[in-house]
């Protein structure tokens, strides 16, 4: 760890960044959305979007569609990515800006199982303008590779792979090649650290495993160190562009009884493991800005951007079920929006 920890992290215009956004919206808005001209080029200070339908509680799932869009950071000029009726989740950055790395159910592999069957989902990477759509990852022995995460060093791909009675995280090379799982179960969120040597992800604490706590792991499997405790859930972590700060959402704060806990945005100093507050309202899935200065992330709302201590929180994109009462739409929480910043900055015009 670094033994100094000052930094001053000020806000800045919007526009000059970019960003890479999940969220599942209701299939009324998404027809009002413009889809992208393929003859377009990507604009390059621009967001990523996740957008799928949710409708009916009863009938919806994480398996539901969704679709990969591209918007302005103000979040207007949202334009879509990808076009199959089939689910893409979880897109994540190449450090160039070039690539973009999902998750999707797009070949219909459908895993079997005595009472039901659920479609397979696998690594894909496209250009950042949706084309030149390939597969990295096959479905193999039942699993389902999620949440995948370019490393800054551009050389590997963390995610991981779950089945229906364990998960795992692996990485892979970004053509495909030297695969290997880490020896760690039941664990999500991969992020990488700055300097790529290590992974900071969410598992459970020893003999315990409703609460999940953040851990960090070097990437050849070694030195395995939990970061946070206490009460409460910690997930969807990641670092801050100059590996100061850790920024995940905590259900730490929730009383204990609730079925079902609100979480929030926390930041945490990685030197000191001193840990802060950010929103109160609840909040989802946070990722930095390039430059470290603000956080993207989803609540009830939609989806945020805030600085980077909590300050002038701002909704860019709304999402319809709060403004509808009594509506019987699912939560959008948790696995349901993913903001993360695309790595350039840049001037509009």
């Amino acid at each position: 760890m670094n033994s100094s920890m000052r930094s001053k992290l000020n806000a800045i215009p919007l526009a000059r960044f970019s960003l890479l956004v999940g969220v599942v919206l209701f299939s009324g808005w998404i027809n009002s959305i413009r889809t992208w001209a393929q003859d377009q080029a990507a604009d390059q200070c621009s967001l990523i979007a996740l957008i799928g339908p949710s409708g009916d509680s009863a009938n919806s799932s994480v398996y539901s569609n969704g679709d990969i869009y591209v918007m302005n950071p103000d979040g207007s000029n949202l334009h879509r990515l990808t076009q199959t009726e089939d689910s893409e989740f979880y897109p994540s950055w190449s450090p160039d800006g070039k690539l973009i790395v999902f998750s999707s159910n797009r070949d219909r592999e459908d895993i079997g199982y005595e009472d039901y069957r659920i479609p397979s989902f696998n690594l894909y990477v496209m250009n950042s303008d949706g084309s030149h759509i390939r597969r990295l990852t096959r479905f193999e022995e039942s699993s389902n590779d999620l949440q995948p995460a370019w490393s800054p060093d551009g050389k590997w791909i963390a995610y991981y792979a779950a089945t229906r009675t364990s998960r795992w995280i692996a990485i892979i090379g970004p053509n495909g090649e030297s695969h290997r799982d880490l020896d760690v179960k039941s664990f999500v969120d991969p992020h990488w650290s700055p300097d790529s040597t290590q992974i900071l992800y969410s598992g459970p604490v020893e003999n315990e495993r409703i609460r999940q706590k953040l851990f960090l792991i070097d990437v050849d499997g070694g030195n395995i160190a939990q970061l946070t405790y206490g009460k409460g859930s910690d997930y969807g972590a990641s670092f801050s562009p100059d590996g100061q700060w850790i920024v995940f959402a905590s259900t730490r704060d929730q009383p204990e009884y609730l079925e079902a806990p609100q979480s929030d945005i926390y930041v945490m100093n990685y030197a000191t493991g001193v840990v802060k507050r950010l929103t109160m309202n609840g909040g989802y899935t946070p990722s930095w800005s390039p430059d470290g200065s603000q956080i993207a992330y989803f609540s009830p709302e939609g989806i945020n951007v805030m600085n980077s201590d909590g300050t002038l929180p701002k909704t860019i994109l709304t999402n319809p079920s709060a403004k509808q009462a009594g509506s019987q739409f699912i939560d959008l929480s948790g696995d349901y929006g993913f903001p993360v910043w695309s790595p350039w900055l840049c001037e509009r015009p």
